[in-house]
């Protein structure tokens, strides 16, 4: 009773379109939220420079800024998505 290989992938696919919607809709809950982000390392995206670090709820979060805060625990506002992955804080 095997499910055919061709139904698994399709099966795979829904499940994983799926997570991507839950995803963002969780991430969308904490725009204009304020909270505490652990900070970790330093990226530059599009040309800028961001530290890159985590929520609580393991949200990974970026913060525009040219100084190294690594290891550091920061209050702020997420105001919206950065790109797919990355909320954006101020």
């Amino acid at each position: 009773n095997q499910v055919p290989g061709p139904k698994q992938t399709e099966r795979s696919n829904r499940l994983q379109e799926m997570e991507k919607m839950q995803s963002k809709a969780f991430r969308n809950a904490y725009i204009g939220q304020e909270t505490e982000v652990l900070f970790e390392e330093k990226k530059e995206i599009g040309g800028r420079m961001y530290m890159l670090g985590h929520t609580a709820e393991y949200l990974k979060v970026a913060r525009e800024t040219d100084s190294d805060l690594s290891n550091c625990l920061i209050k702020g506002r997420i105001i919206g998505f950065l790109n797919d992955e990355l909320l954006l804080m101020v």
